[in-house]
């Protein structure tokens, strides 16, 4: 439950920084629980090629590429879990096989096989991530997040300030 809400908070984070318009605005609008010197490193890391774009061709990362990004560890290689490592590899081997009637996978295909749907949603991606269809996917980067989720990110990020709170006075108590 700890792995899932900082995966939450960490993308909470992430789209707080994407919000603003410069590097500069990003910078100086760090949140009240985050240390500005922590915030200006995230935001650093946010801003980067390699956060953003694949580190070996230099291209935007799709979809699978991207959840190979956020399942496995860069330095080390290794993965969050072992279901995510199949998972991948299932994706992978999708993505270079042909369709039943001789056309390439779409990476929305992939992940909607692979992952499945739930009311469109993408399973593995995260609330308000939606799968749109091919045909309306505009970029290799086919799954967008909704004005839902960006309220419903907020209105739980005013639920748990005041369990920062908390955490922040177990983290001082454990560090005496």
């Amino acid at each position: 439950m700890m792995k899932e809400w900082f995966k939450d908070y960490r993308s909470k984070l992430h789209r707080q920084c994407k919000r603003c318009v410069s590097h500069e605005e990003a910078i100086q609008s760090a949140p009240l629980h985050v240390t500005d010197e922590d915030w200006r490193i995230l935001c650093n890391r946010f801003s980067s090629d390699s956060f953003q774009r694949d580190s070996v061709t230099g291209q935007e990362l799709g979809p699978v590429d991207f959840y190979k990004g956020i399942h496995c560890q860069q330095a080390t290689g290794s993965w969050v879990h072992p279901r995510a490592s199949e998972i991948w590899e299932e994706m992978d081997t999708l993505r270079n096989q042909p369709t039943p009637d001789g056309t390439q996978w779409s990476e929305p295909e992939i992940l909607s096989q692979v992952l499945g749907t739930c009311s469109g949603y993408v399973h593995g991606f995260g609330h308000g991530a939606k799968l749109m269809s091919p045909a309306r996917a505009t970029s290799s980067r086919s799954i967008i997040v909704g004005d839902s989720a960006v309220r419903q990110a907020d209105t739980t990020e005013r639920e748990v300030q005041p369990l920062w709170v908390i955490v922040d006075d177990i983290k001082y108590r454990l560090d005496r």
